[in-house]
């Protein structure tokens, strides 16, 4: 019986045994090295509560607390996720890891020692969350943040778990296309604006957190800046270039020219074109870049000295009759526009006193001379500039219009007509040689008389000028009629007018002149009413041509013949018919 008894102990007491070194081995724990050999009684033991310490967290850590259990105990951990072993989660201390946020973590803890019996205790569930990731110092400080500076992000704080970052840049709180880099280049369109930047920081099992700087409102930068240099002639007519270089892309470039250091007044072009104004003085320009987002920068070019400018000698030629007493005009083309002309005429070559015009009245002097002008170019800022003209030989007026024929010589009694086809001339002059009276008359085409003299010769020679009116420019023949009492030998001699005798200061009776006064106005007293009076003036046009003047004899209130005469400064034929003394006086 005995051994029987003893037989059923030992059997139960190796069952309990296998039995906690299986729960032990279901929990992971290693195998007893050494397990008795001998049975032992087993007893219960006795054990503590469960509690958890820590922050069920990523990043941090949380542990069991086992309480008082029989002295002697060991203990084997197995922690849980979900109610599923968590793989060599098996001290007392666990780690939460990303797998585990959201979920609920348990330990489950087995008490035993050789001889008690073993006990199993499960922890209450905390549910694992996100970690916190550590914070990042980020910031633009206070300096001035300027246009075109290139920011740098220094990444600062602590990166324990190879947190990934992400840099955003702001413009005024909104992100700016493609500024995702720890180095920006603040663009103009940062100009005034509020720039900041944002870290992102992001790990798996932590939250991810976003860190912001400061904003600092962007001032304008500094342009890089630029030079210019000039082109160009510097004298007046000339057009001076600026040449602008080095100036960052994009920059708007403005000009402003300076002459002698003062703004000349709408000058603000790339070109100047210089002007009478500036021959002398010193021009410079002034280029100004406006850059959106930068402060405004300048630069001055060089100065250079205006020298005068040149002229192109234009042409002057003389036009009008080549004769005394013709109006001759200077007759100019291409010069310089806005040029003052001045005129010099000269005669043979040397300057004709008081002849400063454009047009120049010649008159008998100039008959026989070669009359040319010379012009002068006078144009503010330039050099002047001169011509002459070809000269021009000057005929005599007198000897164009009433020329020196030749003689007619007769011998006879009775009358003889002698017919002249052109212009008659001023005066005829007759010689007689014999005994008999002589009777001239002069006459027109139309048959009028116009003057006659009556003289007798005995035995002696006679020679008288007999004065003849000179022609009508609308008659072409004229006739002169000696008529001869006796056998008397006579000539016809056809004087020039350039041989008449000047206009005297008075006269009597009957005579023809030259006159080539100031230009003033004459007049003639004829003496008193019954006298028979007439006076009649040939001038030179301003072509060269014969203008006839028939003056009407007009009275003065003491009875006298008085009549105007227009001296031209050219030549002229002055014929006074009087039977009484007459007188030249100013009027």
């Amino acid at each position: 019986m005995k051994s029987q008894e003893g037989t059923s102990i030992s059997t139960r007491r190796r069952a309990a045994l296998v039995a906690a070194l299986a729960a032990i081995i279901a929990l992971g724990a290693p195998a007893l090295a050494a397990a008795p050999a001998t049975a032992v009684a087993v007893r219960p033991i006795s054990w503590g509560a469960l509690s958890l310490h820590g922050i069920a967290q990523v990043g941090s850590s949380i542990s069991v607390s086992h309480g008082t259990w029989t002295p002697g105990t060991r203990f084997v951990y197995q922690w849980l996720r979900g109610g599923k072993k968590i793989a060599g989660a098996t001290g007392s201390r666990y780690r939460p890891v990303a797998t585990d946020v959201g979920k609920t973590l348990r330990v489950k803890v087995v008490g035993w020692q050789l001889g008690y019996h073993t006990h199993t205790l499960t922890s209450r569930g905390v549910v694992a969350t996100a970690g916190v990731l550590p914070t990042i110092k980020v910031g633009l400080g206070s300096a001035p943040i300027l246009v075109g500076e290139t920011l740098k992000i220094g990444r600062t704080g602590t990166f324990l778990h190879g947190e990934k970052t992400a840099v955003q840049w702001y413009r005024a709180g909104a992100a700016i296309t493609r500024a995702t880099g720890l180095r920006y280049t603040v663009a103009p369109a940062d100009y005034a604006r509020a720039l900041s930047y944002t870290v992102t920081a992001s790990l798996s099992g932590y939250a991810t957190r976003v860190f912001r700087s400061n904003r600092i409102i962007v001032s304008a930068g500094s342009q890089t800046r630029g030079g210019v240099s000039l082109s160009g002639e510097p004298a007046v007519g000339s057009t001076l270039t600026a040449v602008p270089g080095g100036w960052p892309a994009g920059a708007v470039l403005g000009y402003q020219w300076y002459r002698d250091g003062e703004a000349v007044l709408g000058a603000t072009g790339a070109g100047y074109g210089l002007t009478a104004a500036d021959s002398g003085h010193r021009v410079l320009v002034v280029v100004t870049s406006a850059l959106a987002g930068y402060r405004g920068a300048l630069a001055a070019s060089d100065e250079v000295v205006v020298r005068p400018g040149t002229q192109t000698p234009g042409t002057v030629s003389v036009s009008g009759a080549a004769v005394s007493g013709a109006m001759l005009s200077a007759a100019t083309a291409g010069w310089a526009p806005g040029a003052t002309l001045a005129y010099q005429w000269l005669r043979d070559g040397s300057p004709i006193p008081g002849a400063t015009g454009p047009q120049f009245p010649s008159s008998s002097t100039d008959a026989g001379t070669a009359v040319s002008v010379a012009v002068t170019s006078v144009l503010a800022g330039h050099a002047d500039a001169a011509a002459t003209s070809a000269a021009v030989a000057v005929g005599d007026w007198y000897a164009a219009n009433f020329p020196e024929f030749t003689e007619v010589n007769f011998t006879s009694v009775g009358s003889v007509t002698a017919s002249y086809t052109r212009p008659l001339p001023a005066a005829l002059t007759i010689t007689a040689t014999g005994n008999g009276s002589i009777h001239v008359t002069s006459k027109t085409s139309t048959d009028v008389t116009t003057g006659d003299l009556d003289f007798f010769s005995t035995d002696h020679a006679i020679t008288a000028t007999i004065p003849v009116f000179p022609h009508d420019p609308a008659l072409q023949t004229a006739k002169i009629v000696v008529d001869a009492s006796a056998e008397v030998t006579w000539t016809l001699h056809f004087a020039p007018m350039s041989s008449l005798p000047l206009l005297p200061a008075s006269g009597t009776g009957i005579g023809t002149y030259r006159y080539e006064g100031p230009g003033s106005f004459l007049a003639t007293n004829a003496g008193s009413l019954s006298q028979a009076f007439r006076i009649e003036q040939y001038h030179a046009a301003a072509d060269g041509t014969v203008v006839r003047d028939q003056l009407a004899a007009s009275t003065e209130t003491d009875g006298s013949f008085v009549d105007v005469v227009s001296a031209y400064a050219g030549p002229s034929l002055i014929t006074v018919t009087s039977s009484a003394a007459w007188t030249m006086i100013a009027r």
